[in-house]
C-alpha cells in the first residue's frame, strides 16, 4: 500500500522563541512510540496549545475530511478513528461517504465537526443501505420501480408506469432518503441514527 493509500496526519506547531514553523507527518493508525516519536519532532507535548495545529491531509477512507476542519482535535483521538476507518468493509466505507457527503451538503459541517462527532460516524454504518451499480437519478427511478418501492406507482396501470419519467422518479425518491451518489453506488442516509458510542476513549482505546 502506497503512502497515498493512508492516513496521514501533519503536527505542525511554533517555536515560541523563533517564530519558525515546525512540521511533521505522521502515518495512522501508528502505535505509541510512533506517536511520541512524532510530537518530539514537532516539539510539542500533551498539552496542546494554540501554537500547535493537527490537520488530516490525506484519508482515502474519506477525502472530503481533508478539506473540514476538526474541532477538538488530538493526535490520539485522531489515531483512533483512523483504527476504526481501517476495519470498515468496502459498503461501510461507502456509508460513511455518503453520509459526510449529506452532511456537508446541508452545511452541517461549515464550522468544522467535533472530533468525538467524527468518531461516531464510524459506528452503525451496517445498517444504511448501499445499492451497487446505482449512479444517476433515471438508475434509482428504474430500481423503484422495478423493486415496488413506491405504493402510488404499485397501485399504477403497466401502461401508466410506461409513461413515468424515471430520472424524476429516482430524484423524488433520493431526496425524500437524502440519497448520496458514492463511488458508482447509491447510500440511503435517511435511516442513519447517528450513534453515540464513543463518548471518551479509554486508555486501552488509545494505546
Amino acid at each position: 500500500m502506497s503512502l497515498r493509500d493512508k492516513v496521514v496526519a501533519e503536527i505542525a506547531t511554533v517555536n515560541s522563541i523563533t517564530g519558525e514553523y515546525i512540521y511533521t507527518d505522521l502515518i495512522l493508525p501508528a502505535n505509541a512510540m510512533q506517536i511520541e516519536d512524532a510530537l518530539q519532532k514537532a516539539r510539542i507535548t500533551d498539552s496542546y496549545d494554540d501554537m500547535t495545529d493537527i490537520s488530516i491531509i490525506n484519508c482515502p477512507y474519506l477525502p472530503e475530511l481533508t478539506n473540514t476542519r476538526i474541532d477538538g482535535v488530538n493526535i490520539r483521538e485522531l489515531n483512533l478513528f483512523a483504527k476504526r476507518v481501517t476495519i470498515l468493509s468496502e459498503n461501510e466505507v461507502i456509508a460513511l461517504n455518503g453520509i459526510f457527503l449529506n452532511q456537508n451538503a446541508q452545511g452541517k459541517y461549515d464550522d468544522g465537526i467535533p472530533m468525538k462527532d467524527l468518531i461516531n460516524l464510524t459506528y452503525g454504518l451496517d445498517s444504511v443501505p448501499v445499492i451497487t451499480d446505482i449512479s444517476t437519478d433515471k438508475e434509482i427511478g428504474e430500481f423503484v420501480i422495478e423493486n415496488d418501492l413506491n405504493e402510488e406507482i404499485v397501485k399504477m396501470s403497466d401502461s401508466a408506469v410506461e409513461l413515468l419519467d424515471r430520472a424524476t422518479v429516482g430524484k423524488q425518491h433520493r431526496e425524500a432518503e437524502y440519497g448520496e451518489f458514492v463511488a458508482g453506488c447509491y447510500v440511503s442516509t435517511a435511516v442513519y441514527q447517528f450513534p453515540q458510542e464513543y463518548t471518551g476513549a479509554t486508555e486501552e482505546q488509545l494505546k
